[in-house]
Order: structure tokens, then sequence, then C-alpha cells
């Protein structure tokens, strides 16, 4: 089945612009709090046009996009989130035409259509948080490279690293792709000076646009570490001794002050370095280790924010009030729950690429899905699991996109074409219900 009407009827700008309405009704929850980790972020926004800088374990430009939200919007929840909201309409657009790539029009379609309605996605592009510029200028640095501009596509890197340091991630998928996939090694193969050149001037642009501006800020403005507070307590006494009063006095203390590129990377080590697993929380595997982000087995979404509004009924026999009952109903709720019939995808998308590896069948999506998977999955294997660090569901954000792309592919290849499209219609179907439900306002509740 073709489902035409796909192909005729919708287009990228219409799924766009739906996307777009979904989050502008739900930006204005709350409008007089912050939610997750806005109470960093927004002040962090704000401090940036004040000519002081915060938050320095992690670069500045994914605050940069809030503070100029607040510049032209105000300090409110408009100019907190629009920024965010206006870098996922982007990256819905970039990620079709890297679609394009590999599916056709309406494939890539119901491909974005995926991401689009991933919960973690939308709660990520719909508040002040970093992620959403971060994955925008990753895609759109695959985008160029497989447009062959690999200069711009150097830069894009460089942003992506910029907005979030995990920006590096992709840059190792792009790596890992190169060598299998697009310049895959066999034996006799050697570098030639062409290639050595090209891969110099890729090494130093990304250098240069990630050393440069952090450079330049850490030297514009103040940049602070983490206050430390310095508590003293003085207990005044008489002649003999006997207490009088106690007087404390609290002194605020800088740690040290990051002057250049190489004392940022140092402190964003050093910060990481100390968000270690609690004993406590060993346990929950979902929120805290990346194997139990695809397990669906005891899911434990964290909640960003949370706001209830009380209901009352009232039971009437005629015009005499029988009872009154008062409950409580959800009317807001931001929860960091993944769409598990996305994120669950991956038993099924990698299995199948690795086999079409095997088999010597492999396109390239095949190889791009294995290297986004290397890249941006199997590292925090290493930093949960070994170093004990912290790693939070929501990580998973990065590789969403390779699954949007990959289920539509996986349907393709296991049913050979036929009903592929109707098959992931259902699939797309199930998610928008997934998304529907965790949508973060209850419009029953007004």
């Amino acid at each position: 089945m073709k489902l035409d009407f796909l192909k005729s009827h919708i287009h990228i700008r219409e799924l766009i612009l739906f996307s777009l309405a979904l989050h502008l009704l739900a930006i204005g929850f709350p409008s007089d709090g912050k939610v997750f980790d806005e109470a960093f972020y927004i002040p962090a926004a704000n401090d940036i046009l004040k000519g002081v800088a915060s938050n320095p374990e992690h670069p500045f430009l994914g605050k940069l996009w809030g503070s100029i939200g607040i510049a032209i919007f105000g300090d409110n929840w408009f100019g907190w989130r629009i920024p965010m909201v206006a870098f996922g309409m982007l990256t819905l657009y970039v990620f079709y035409y890297l679609a394009r790539f590999f599916l056709n029009e309406t494939k890539a379609l119901m491909a974005t259509a995926f991401l689009s309605f991933d919960t973690i996605f939308f709660i990520h592009s719909s508040l002040l948080l970093l992620e959403i510029p971060c994955l925008f200028f990753g895609i759109l640095g695959f985008y160029l490279y497989f447009k062959d501009r690999y200069m711009l596509s150097a830069v894009a890197f460089g942003m992506s690293i910029l907005s979030k340091e995990w920006g590096v991630m992709f840059v190792v998928a792009m790596l890992v792709y190169h060598m299998i996939g697009r310049r895959p090694i066999t034996k006799g193969s050697k570098l030639t000076q062409p290639m050595m050149v090209k891969t110099g001037k890729f090494v130093a642009v990304l250098a240069a646009v990630v050393i440069i501006p952090l450079w330049a800020f850490a030297s514009a403005y103040t940049v602070n570490t983490d206050a430390e507070v310095q508590v003293q307590v003085v207990v005044s006494v008489d002649a003999q001794g006997t207490p009088l009063g106690t007087t404390t006095t609290s002194t605020t203390v800088y740690k040290r002050q990051i002057n250049n590129f190489a004392e940022q990377i140092s402190y964003m080590l050093t910060y990481q370095s100390k968000l270690t697993i609690k004993e406590d929380s060993k346990v929950d595997f979902w929120n805290n280790y990346p194997w139990g982000w695809i397990t669906p087995h005891d899911v434990k979404p964290p909640v960003y924010y949370e706001k209830n509004v009380k209901k009352e009924t009232v039971t009437r026999a005629g015009d005499v009030i029988v009872k009154t009952e008062v409950s409580e109903a959800p009317l807001i709720s931001w929860k960091g729950i993944g769409n598990m019939p996305i994120w669950l995808s991956i038993w099924a998308v990698v299995p199948f690429a690795v086999g079409s590896i095997i088999r010597r069948k492999a396109t390239k999506l095949d190889y791009l899905i294995i290297a986004w998977i290397v890249g941006t999955y199997l590292p925090w294997f290493y930093v949960s699991g070994v170093v004990e660090r912290i790693v939070y569901a929501f990580y998973f954000i990065n590789v969403v996109p390779i699954l949007a792309l990959g289920i539509p592919h996986f349907i393709t290849g296991i049913t050979k074409g036929r009903h592929d499209t109707l098959i992931t219609a259902i699939w797309l179907a199930i998610s928008i219900v997934f998304f529907f439900y965790y949508y973060p306002v209850n419009v029953f509740n007004f």
C-alpha cells in the first residue's frame, strides 16, 4: 500500500507547523516557574546579558540562545523557551533532508514524524535546555558531510560542541562512518596526500570553531566556577566564660576564575567526575544506566514539573446535593519519558543493520546506523558502568534520530517492500498515541 495521500497532502511544512502548534500550546505552562534544569540555565542566560558568566560546567553557546530570547522577548516564559522551539523546528527541517539521502519522500516524512513525536525530543525542544541546539548542529554536520561540504560540516560540528560538550559524540559517529561506510578500510589501502590535507583542514576548522569562541568568551566575561560558602561561627562570652550569644557570618568565595579554553575543559572534566551514582540509586536501572533506557521493565520517568488541579464532583438527587467529592487531576505534567515504541525499536533496527553488513547487503544507512550507535550510545556504557558517573535517560535523545531513520528502513527490509509504508504508518500511529498520552498539558482539565 503506497499511502499516496501522505505525499500529495502532507509535506514537511505541514508537519513542522503542526509540531510548532503543539509546542506553542505547551510552553506557557508553567508561566511563573522553571522546569527541570531551567533552574540553572535561565539564570545563566540572564547572567550573560549582565556581563557575567555562570554555569561553566557546560560551554556558553547553549545558554546564549536563551539570552537572545530574553533580550528580544523579555525575561518571561516566552523569552526563555521560544529559542529552543525554533531550534526544534530547524532540527526537523534539516533531519528531513538528511533522511532524503536514504529514504523516499514519503518515508523521509514519516521518519521526521517519528522524531517530532518523540516525547523527550518534544520536551527538550519546549524548554530552555541545552540538548536541542547541540542536536540540530550535529544533524546539520551530517547533512553537510553527505553533501561533501566538509569544511562547513566541521563548522556545524564545532557549533554542536559549543552548544553542549557531548556534541563531540557526533564527530566520533561521523569518523566511524567515514571509516566503515564511506571510506571502508581494505587491504592495501593507504592515505594519499590529498586525503591527509583534507583531514587536516577539517580538524583545524573544527578546533578553531570550538577553541577560539571559548577563549574569547573567557577573556571577555568574568567566568567563575561554582561559589563556595565559608561559614564562621563566633560565640561571645563574658569574663567568667559564660556564653552571651552566637554570631554567624558567611562569606562567598569563588573557587577560581576561568581565563582560557584549557581551564574551561579542565573544569568541565573535574565537575563531571564528581557526578557519581549514589549507592542507593544503583538499582534504578532506567534512570542511571544506558541499558535501562531500552528496557521496558521498571520504567521510572523523572518528573520535571507537575501541577494538579482540584476537581469537584457533585452528585444530585433532583435539586438536593447528595454527595460532593473532591479529587486532584494532573493539569501540567512534564515527565522525562522517552517514546517507548521508538526507543525500543533499537532491538530491531541495530540487529538488522548488523545482519545486513555481515551478509554484505548493507546500504549506506546500515553503516550510518552502526556508526551513530557507536558514537552516541555506546560511550554511556563505559561512563556509567566503569566510571560510575550519573547518566540520565534523556541522554538517549542523541540516539533517537537514527532510530527514526532506522524504523522505516528496517520495515522495508524485512517486508521486501510489501505493505511497508502501511506497517510504518501503524508503528507511527502507536508512537503518536504514546506521545499524546504523555503530552505535558492536560487540556481537558482546564
